[in-house]
């Protein structure tokens, strides 16, 4: 990974606050696997840098297959209402989720491809937490809060098998305590509201100060590399017509100009 920056005054949602902006070689991935590209989430430089508000940063790394990111909706009627889809696309929230079914850890709380609404997701502690859905499936009525008891089909397999009724297949169901990452694994915003992140911009990382100094007290340290190089003005495109001999094909081809962050800007009418 490589160290890009840095801020003294950002806080992360763990409490810390100061740190390192970094760049990986995940991207937005999650391991074990490649498939799952867009797991983690990252943010821009602007963002840790506290240059854009969260509005603006969710246009520009909207961190779809990020469940922290997905809109939340507390019932079945809310979850399908006109008003709560307008307010998850306005800020570019995924809504609509499907169960993909494909975690390595987790596995039966949902039949794979069914559409679900995300519900709700609470710490349980020791960077776990319990998530929460909603299945997109019978009636809904504002008469009907909360739509069914939570269940957990993983722990009620027994009682199916066992004949003792049908309460795993309620309306919802959460995990079990797992690392927040992971819920990615099982669950995944449907095609349209996989909104992608900007390449250039996004897949940058908060690394806290606090988290370096008990890394460096429990492991001894990090191997840290350094190189400076130096380029021959003649090495840049812009200097081409002071070096007429070169050919600067490759290097114009390979040139390209960084996107900026988006930001909001005023609403001003424009009318006489």
């Amino acid at each position: 990974m490589g160290l890009v920056g840095f801020s003294d005054v950002y806080r992360t949602q763990h409490g810390f606050t100061g740190g390192w902006i970094l760049k990986n070689s995940w991207w937005d991935g999650l391991p074990p696997s490649s498939e799952w590209t867009h797991a983690r989430g990252s943010h821009s430089i602007a963002y840790f840098l506290q240059e854009v508000s969260s509005a603006d940063e969710a246009q520009t790394c909207p961190n779809s297959h990020c469940p922290q990111m997905w809109f939340k909706c507390g019932s079945l009627y809310e979850c399908r209402s006109k008003a709560t889809i307008a307010y998850a696309r306005a800020a570019n929230q995924a809504l609509h989720l499907r169960c993909t079914d494909s975690s390595p850890f987790v596995s039966g709380l949902c039949e794979k491809n069914e559409p679900l609404f995300l519900q709700s997701i609470r710490p349980w502690g020791g960077f776990l937490s319990v998530a929460c859905f909603l299945r997109d499936q019978g009636e809904a009525s504002p008469l009907l809060d909360p739509p069914a008891p939570v269940v957990n089909r993983r722990h009620s397999r027994r009682q199916l098998d066992g004949g003792g009724g049908d309460a795993a297949e309620g309306g919802t169901f959460c995990t079990p305590p797992i690392p927040i990452d992971d819920v990615a694994l099982m669950v995944s915003p449907i095609a349209e509201e996989a909104y992608a992140n900007d390449p250039d911009l996004c897949g940058y990382y908060f690394f806290p100060y606090e988290l370096q100094e008990e890394i460096n007290s429990a492991e001894g340290g990090f191997e840290v590399s350094d190189m400076g190089v130096e380029w021959h003005r003649s090495a840049y495109a812009v200097n081409a017509k002071d070096y007429p001999n070169l050919d600067y094909a490759l290097l114009h081809r390979d040139t390209h100009v960084q996107d900026r962050v988006r930001k909001s800007t005023p609403l001003i009418s424009t009318d006489a």
